[in-house]
């Protein structure tokens, strides 16, 4: 089971390096199932999805190799599902 603490402290750890990019991003909901950390994002008013996406395989590295994928066809919101 995801624990709540690694919940917030994968979300902080994108947030810093999103900020590192130039992308910034605000936490909307965090989800936790027994395998899967869903974390939805609200974007930043001028972030195009593809500053994202592009650099997921970076952004899975910085996160210690984990199993990442960005999903942006939410209405506004940047979704990361991480196994």
């Amino acid at each position: 089971m995801i624990e709540r603490d690694y919940a917030m402290r994968t979300a902080i750890q994108i947030i810093r390096v999103m900020i590192r990019w130039g992308v910034h991003l605000s936490l909307a909901k965090a989800q936790q199932g027994p395998r899967l950390l869903i974390l939805d994002f609200n974007e930043a008013p001028g972030t195009r999805a593809a500053q994202i996406t592009d650099r997921s395989k970076d952004l899975a590295r910085k996160l210690g190799g984990v199993n990442l994928r960005i999903d942006t066809n939410h209405c506004g919101k940047i979704r990361f599902e991480i196994a």
